[in-house]
């Protein structure tokens, strides 16, 4: 149905201009100025309740009709510019609503890569960490490494230091079965002992001095065929010739 369509009922006409029911043969109003058909003018009488002219309710419903299509007209316009503005609305806060999205997407992404690059930066203080730590345990470790390193040196610098001190000692200990040695000096004062001659004849002699051929030097001396014994103080000197080795006991 249009928005100009008019669907209410007009309103009856008037009783005198109402056409006779079907099949009456009661015959119909005369025309109009003419009294009962006589040809003569009729008075002005109307019918009580009747309207003075018999057209007169077409006016206003015309009136009504305009009136209602002007409104129609209107309120169409009206609605029109409603739902013009209603569109225009929609289409800014569409337009707010992509804006809002957009800087909504863009903050997502810029804080996946803040994300992203905080990792990065953990990853790498990690590997920082790591490698400093690993640094640290393997100078530890080098660190430790020295100082066994160093007292095993040292270990074995003792170990040898006396070896050859046992050696020097033992050196110092034991005199040789020719020779003038000095007691104190080359070898330690103590008793020593010897197994014999190592040939024919063993002669040994306690000193005072390194001259051999003074006989004013000769504090002890003797010529032996089988072990031997003698004693001697520092600041002496044994000279021993055709004997076994002396040995400090």
């Amino acid at each position: 149905m249009s928005d100009h369509d008019d669907t209410r009922p007009l309103p009856p006409p008037p009783a005198n201009l109402r056409p006779p029911p079907a099949g009456s043969s009661a015959p119909g109003p005369p025309p109009p100025g003419v009294a009962g058909g006589t040809g003569r003018p009729a008075p002005p009488s109307v019918a009580p309740g009747a309207p003075a002219n018999k057209r007169s309710w077409l006016v206003p419903t015309a009136v009504g009709v305009v009136a209602l299509l002007v409104g129609i007209g209107l309120g169409a316009v009206s609605a029109q510019s409603s739902a013009d503005e209603t569109k225009k609305e929609l289409a800014s806060t569409t337009a707010q609503r992509d804006d809002l999205q957009a800087q909504l997407d863009d903050r997502a992404a810029q804080l996946e890569a803040d994300q992203a690059a905080a990792q990065r930066v953990q990853s790498e203080k990690d590997a920082t960490s790591q490698k400093a730590a690993a640094d640290q345990a393997a100078a530890e470790k080098a660190a430790a490494d020295k100082v066994a390193a160093d007292q095993a040196a040292a270990a074995k610098a003792a170990t040898d230091q006396a070896a050859a001190a046992a050696v020097a000692d033992a050196a110092r200990n034991t005199i040789p079965g020719s020779g003038i040695f000095e007691i104190g000096g080359d070898k330690n004062p103590g008793t020593y002992r010897t197994s014999g001659p190592d040939g024919r004849s063993c002669y040994y002699a306690v000193l005072s001095s390194p001259n051999a051929s003074g006989v004013d030097n000769i504090i002890d001396n003797n010529n032996i065929q089988g072990p031997g014994i003698v004693t001697l103080q520092a600041g002496q000197f044994f000279e021993t010739s055709g004997c076994a080795d002396w040995a400090r006991s």
